[in-house]
Formats: structure tokens, C-alpha cells, sequence
């Protein structure tokens, strides 16, 4: 942005097909008189790496100022790069030829084209580049074998410049001839970065990692000395790798898997330190089943996503265990029925639940709702819980409404009740056909019937909070009897909150 003097004579400014006179208007430059720090260190840091780039054209100014911001955001999934921020950084692009090659060839070239041609972006921009520390890293685009050597440079870059938060998020190129839905524990059908066994080696800055579509195995002890927050999704990473990240790392304290590969048993006893664990779905190579040990010291348990042909179990318990989410679904096998599926899940459930009963805050999803309202139908009620604050994400359908009775019946320590009706069902269980005609509903509670069990496990009850975010008239009435069917059994007074999200 300029400042504009520009002088007119008054017939000119007068009339109105006059360009010159529309555009010459004054204003002052507020940007170009911040100082450089507040620029550097606040705006263009906002922006993606190339973004802050394209900047550069403002003036002599803002030619270099880029260079200057301690982050470098190099994730890149798709489309085009600016043709003026390409010519500023490189100008010898190839051109790849495609002609007579089958279509999913010609698809493979045109990303590895791509990946090349980001590569090529990428180091003329670390070439660039001028602040000595790093706050950020962030690495990603459609990764092929041939882009190894450029990736440990490019870590090893980060690392020199005692990077704080680094992010390798790839998309890996698919593997040409791999057979669809024949992956097992040690195999994608897509490439896998093989991380350089440098970046685990006295890695003393670095704080928070987040890798996607990786190979992560460490040849030698993990050295990571600040590391607080690890999230690693589509990935290949083995026990011993676990074991050996979680001994490296004295000060980690949140730990997220997503859909990773090689192994079975996460044993959160290797870390003292270690608070937050989260495991988010299997797809299909997952473990037919996964261990977890629990340690004295972890507090939160997530389990979200989906559990492709995996189960879940808790091989010990702990008191330091305050917050267990389970949020997660399962998928049945081929050939297997929705009733097959809950006999065998419904056992894992109330395995969990019943290891979990010491927790203070429980958060049950809209899956794990219907496993329990099947389960309550064969008269298996869920196991004892001295939790004092319960989450259900729960619709209030017919589906789910015994499975909600069942959790509240044995909650007789349970103080707040949160209930979040989401728009959309984490999974819709076809029940056995005399389902509906046991737990005849039709989307209301019977007020006129007394629960005693009820009306003792909800006599500390102090407080409900109902968050909709569904407008159909149905759901008003489910809430409404909801509530009333609450408010008939409980001893004490209890404030309701419903809010529309």
C-alpha cells in the first residue's frame, strides 16, 4: 500500500467516467508504519510460508521481511503455487510427458510431478530463509521414496534452528499394483516417510510432533528431552519404537494415536510422565485387539473414531485414571449382523466400563448408548460408577433411551449430567426386531412409572445441562420428556439448563 498525492484539475475530478479521478484517492498507510518486529512477529506469521511470500511484492520493504518470520509452514496438498511466488523461488520446472500409460500411471506422475515441483519450492525457500530459531515447522506434501534425502535435510534444518513445534504431514503416493483391502499389521497401500534416525537422537528443543504417514522406528535411544505433545496418525510405529519414545521423553504429557499400524499394546507404564492418551480408530490392518496398561500416573483415556475389526481392553486399572471418554464405534465384520456384532462388543463394553467404574468424569458415546440399550434389554445393566460428572452424546431416540436409564441407575455418586444431542449418529445399529415392542418409547419417557433405583442413584443430582443442536419438533419433544422424566425422579432440587446450539 502507497500513499497517493495525486493532483486534478476540477473538470476531471467532476466527471464521473474519469478513471484517474475514481482511483485517485488518498489514505494513509497504516501497515507500512508498524515497526518491523510487529510485522514479523505477529502479521505475516498468520499466513502459510507462501502467502508471506507474495507480500514481497509490496515494496523494497516487505521484500525480505518474509524471511524473517520464525515459522515456516510447508504443508501443501493440492491445486497451485502462485506462478509469481514459483519464479521468485525457482524458474527451472520440468515438464513430465504422459502419453500412452495407463490412467492410474498418468495419476502417480502427475502427483510425483507435483511433489517435485513442491520440493523444489521448499528448499528455495529454506535457502531464503533468515531467522536462526524456529517456532514452528511444517513439512507436507504427496511423498514418494525419491523425496527421502530431501526430508532429513530438511529435519535436520529445523532441528539447527532449535524448532519448538514440527509437523511432518504427508500424503503418502500410492503404491502402483497393491492389491485393494489386502493390508495387514506392516503394509499401506500408500508410501510411508521413513523418518531420519537423526530426528530421535538429542533433539533437545522440540516440544510438540505431529507426524502423518510415517515410518516411525528409532535405531537408537530417543532423545527427546522437551517433548510434551506427540500426535501420530496413518502411521507405522511398533512397541518397541513406543516403549523407546516413551522412555526418551521425561516431559511428555499428551500422546494421540490415529489409525496407526504395528502393534497391539500401548504400555503407558515406560512414562512417568505421561497424562493424556488417545486413540483414534483402526482401519483395516489394525490389531484384532488392543491392550492397554495404564499407569499410576495417566489421568485422561480417550477412544474415539473407528474401531475397524478391533477391540479394546483395559488390562489393569489405576486411581490417578479422572476422565475416560468413549466415543468411539465399532464396524462389523463382512457377513456379520448388527446382533452378532453387540453380543460381542457388549462384552468388551461392560469389561470396560466395569474397569473404569472409579473414574470422577465419564463421557459415553452415541454407539456405546445403543450396545448398552441392547444390553439392557437382555436385563445386563451396566456396571457400577462412582463417577460424579456423566457425558452421553446421546439423540433421546428410542434406540438409545434405555441405554441412558441404565448408565443413570448406576450412577448413585453422579452430581452433573451433560447431555450433548448432536445432528448427526455416530452409527445406526439395526436392533433385533422386538426391540422396539420391549422399549415402547415412541420418543417420550413414561412419567407415571417409578424407578426406585432411579430415584436413589439421582438423589446428589445437582445440575443437567442439555445442549441441542438438532431444530426438528421431535427432538423438542424428546428433550421435554426428558427432562420431565428426570425431574419425576429426583429427590432434591435440580437446575436444568437447555440451550440451541
Amino acid at each position: 500500500m502507497v500513499t497517493s498525492n495525486c493532483k486534478s484539475d476540477e473538470k476531471s475530478i467532476s466527471n464521473p467516467s474519469n478513471k484517474r479521478a475514481r482511483t485517485c484517492l488518498s489514505f494513509e498507510d497504516r501497515i507500512s508504519n508498524l515497526p518491523d518486529k510487529l510485522i514479523v512477529e505477529h502479521i505475516l506469521p498468520l499466513l502459510i510460508t507462501f502467502d508471506a511470500i507474495q507480500t514481497s511484492v509490496l515494496s523494497k520493504r516487505w521484500h525480505y521481511l518474509w524471511a524473517k518470520v520464525p515459522h515456516l509452514d510447508f504443508v501443501k496438498y493440492g491445486g497451485e503455487f502462485d506462478h509469481e511466488v514459483s519464479d521468485y523461488l525457482y524458474s527451472d520446472v520440468g515438464v513430465i510427458e504422459y502419453k500412452d500409460e495407463k490412467e492410474e500411471e498418468v495419476e502417480y506422475k502427475k502427483k510425483w510431478g507435483f511433489a517435485c515441483y513442491c520440493v523444489k519450492l521448499y528448499t528455495g525457500a529454506m535457502r531464503l530463509h533468515q531467522s536462526r530459531k524456529l517456532i514452528s515447522f511444517k513439512l507436507g506434501f504427496d511423498y514418494s521414496q525419491e523425496h527421502e534425502s530431501f526430508v532429513s535435510n530438511s529435519v535436520r534444518y529445523a532441528i539447527t534452528r532449535k524448532v519448538e513445534t514440527l509437523h511432518l504431514l504427508f500424503h503418502g503416493m500410492p503404491k502402483l499394483g497393491f492389491p485393494s483391502g489386502n493390508i495387514d499389521n506392516e503394509s499401506f497401500s500408500w508410501e510411508l516417510c521413513m523418518l531420519p534416525q537423526h530426528l530421535y537422537a538429542n533433539t533437545n528443543s522440540i516440544v510438540n510432533i505431529q507426524f502423518d504417514c510415517c515410518h516411525v522406528s528409532p535405531r537408537c535411544t530417543v532423545s527427546w528431552s522437551c517433548m510434551m505433545n506427540l500426535y501420530i496418525h496413518n502411521t507405522f510405529i511398533s512397541e518397541d519404537a513406543i516403549k523407546k519414545i516413551l522412555m526418551g521423553s521425561p516431559r511428555l504429557t499428551n500422546v494421540e494415536f490415529g489409525d496407526c499400524k504395528g502393534f497391539s499394546a500401548i504400555d503407558t507404564c515406560y512414562s512417568s510422565s505421561l497424562r493424556t492418551l488417545g486413540v483414534n480408530g483402526f482401519s483395516k490392518g489394525g490389531p484384532d485387539m488392543l491392550n492397554i496398561y495404564v499407569s499410576n500416573h495417566l489421568e485422561t483415556l480417550i477412544l474415539t473414531g473407528n474401531f475397524l475389526f478391533t477391540k479394546c481392553r483395559l488390562m489393569n486399572t489405576s486411581s490417578s485414571l479422572k476422565k475416560v471418554e468413549l466415543i468411539f464405534r465399532a464396524v462389523p465384520r463382512q457377513g456379520e449382523g448388527d446382533e452378532d456384532m453387540y453380543k460381542e462388543y457388549g462384552v468388551i463394553l461392560m469389561e470396560l466400563l466395569a474397569k473404569l467404574h472409579g473414574v470422577s468424569s465419564l463421557r459415553v458415546g452415541n454407539w456405546c448408548i445403543k450396545v448398552l440399550s441392547m444390553m439392557k434389554m437382555k436385563n445386563v445393566t451396566s456396571p457400577y460408577s462412582y463417577c460424579n460428572s456423566l457425558v452421553l452424546d446421546t439423540l433421546l431416540t428410542d434406540l438409545e433411551l434405555p441405554g441412558v436409564i441404565s448408565m443413570l441407575e448406576n450412577s448413585q455418586h453422579l452430581k452433573q449430567l451433560f447431555v450433548r444431542s448432536s445432528k448427526i449418529s455416530n452409527a445406526q445399529l439395526q436392533l433385533v426386531p422386538y426391540f422396539n415392542n420391549t422399549f415402547n418409547f415412541g420418543g417420550r419417557f413414561d412419567q407415571s412409572s417409578s424407578n426406585q433405583k432411579l430415584k436413589q442413584s439421582l438423589k446428589n443430582l445437582k445440575k443437567v445441562k442439555i445442549l441441542d443442536s438438532r431444530t426438528r419438533r421431535y427432538n423438542d419433544e424428546c428433550v421435554s420428556s426428558f427432562t420431565c422424566f428426570l425431574l419425576s425422579h429426583t429427590i432434591s432440587p435440580v437446575k436444568i439448563t437447555i440451550r440451541k446450539a
